[in-house]
């Protein structure tokens, strides 16, 4: 992730941190209902879910959606930006799953 906000442009470092954004609020979409008996997840749920955090990924996916239709963009800037987007979802469903197996990072066991 680093290296792609290095190098890239505005394009690449929105579609590298769109499917973070994107997720965390369609998942505390769905978990919603939780919050309200789930004290240790409350406060991220109601976060995600706060009108102003919507509304800035909605405005971050429209100012994607609009900058990435410029005519001025090749095929392979947005097989590029494909790329990261697609790279950048694989990497949070893996964060995702290991929550879920209750897994850690390799280097972590090291500190």
């Amino acid at each position: 992730m680093q290296a792609v906000a290095a190098r890239g442009g505005a394009l690449e470092i929105m579609a590298l941190l769109r499917p973070c954004a994107w997720g965390y609020v369609e998942i505390a979409a769905d978990l919603e209902p939780a919050a309200a008996t789930n004290e240790v997840y409350a406060g991220w749920i109601r976060f995600f879910r706060s009108p102003e955090i919507v509304e800035m990924v909605a405005s971050m996916r429209r100012d994607f959606d609009a900058l990435s239709r410029d005519g001025a963009l090749g095929a392979r800037r947005r097989a590029e930006l494909s790329r990261i987007f697609a790279t950048s979802s694989r990497l949070e469903l893996g964060f995702w799953e290991m929550a879920y197996r209750l897994e850690q990072w390799p280097d972590l066991t090291r500190v």
